[in-house]
């Protein structure tokens, strides 16, 4: 099923589509180079009868080089995630539906079943694989297989087929798009404290993530430096290697700051709005546009 598609935990199998030919087992994928080519792949197995009854499990699928007689796309460039299914309880638009919608992707580190919430099971449990097409890949159609085993015994192999066009997508995004993410509650969902170095480390892992797939966060809650107040003044510091991985090795273009965060409105001893309220907000981002600018930010700063 080509990528554009959700596959709902009743969609019906399909014998051929865009993307996949049954008769042959084949995937046909075109990309470019540097470019992420994902595609579904979908288990389907019948649920049990009720709900006591176990759900189907076991199953896992591993992939294999992408080849071709000039190249090699090795196997650590596809990218298995299992779809996490979310119960909807009503449409959320014209042209959705209530009940069960694949959405979280998972990685794929161990065999799954198809259990959903509340003690169900689906037919269908797709998988989303995503090819990362390198830089240096020479142009043409490269061939793998798929493997899917049910308890560690083989069950199908299926035909991948990517062919790769001759012009490279470059590393820098040129669409606007902004993901919410809050160091907070990542600390929160994963039982870390909040500031710590596990949770920065958490944080820095969600944000590779999107930059990897051309996005960006909707706050750079990296780049704001740690505050402290000293006899009566501001003293900021700044991460130096957060700077430099945002604007030389991610080439952001869009930085989002708050005007005022929490931990400096909670220092301040003035009446908000005020005048010495005002001046010290000044000074503090008159110093990290000052910083960002030092580190080749001249632009695209809000």
């Amino acid at each position: 099923m080509p990528s554009v598609y959700k596959i709902r935990p009743d969609d019906a199998p399909q014998s051929s589509n865009l993307a996949w030919y049954g008769a042959t087992r084949t995937v046909s994928l075109t990309g470019a180079r540097n470019e992420h080519v994902p595609f579904p792949l979908v288990i389907t197995t019948a649920p049990p009868p009720n709900r006591c009854l176990p759900a189907a499990a076991g199953f896992f699928v591993e992939a294999g080089d992408l080849v071709r007689h000039n190249g090699r796309i090795p196997r650590e460039q596809l990218r298995l995630d299992l779809e996490h299914c979310v119960l909807c309880p009503r449409p959320s638009g014209p042209v959705g539906g209530a009940g069960f919608w694949p959405d979280a992707l998972v990685p794929l580190t161990q065999p799954f079943d198809t259990r959903a919430e509340f003690r169900r099971a689906v037919r269908n449990r797709p998988l989303w694989v995503d090819i990362i097409v390198p830089e240096n890949a020479a142009p043409g159609e490269y061939e793998g297989l798929l493997r899917v085993s049910h308890y560690a015994e083989p069950v199908a192999e299926l035909r991948l087929r990517l062919n790769v066009h001759k012009f490279t997508l470059p590393r820098e995004t040129h669409l606007i798009t902004h993901i919410g993410l809050s160091a907070q509650r990542l600390a929160r969902l994963r039982n870390l404290p909040e500031r710590s170095p596990e949770a920065r480390r958490l944080l820095m892992r969600y944000y590779r993530f999107l930059y990897e797939n051309r996005m960006e966060p909707w706050f750079n809650e990296l780049l704001e430096p740690e505050i402290a107040r000293e006899s009566g003044e501001m003293r900021l510091e700044f991460d130096r290697s957060a700077y430099q991985q945002y604007l030389t090795v991610w080439k952001t273009k869009r930085v989002l700051l708050e005007t005022a965060p929490g931990r400096l409105r909670r220092m301040l001893e003035a009446q908000p709005f005020s005048e010495s309220y005002s001046r010290q907000v000044r000074s503090y981002l008159s110093r990290v546009a000052t910083r960002f600018r030092e580190n080749g930010g001249s632009t695209g700063w809000f």
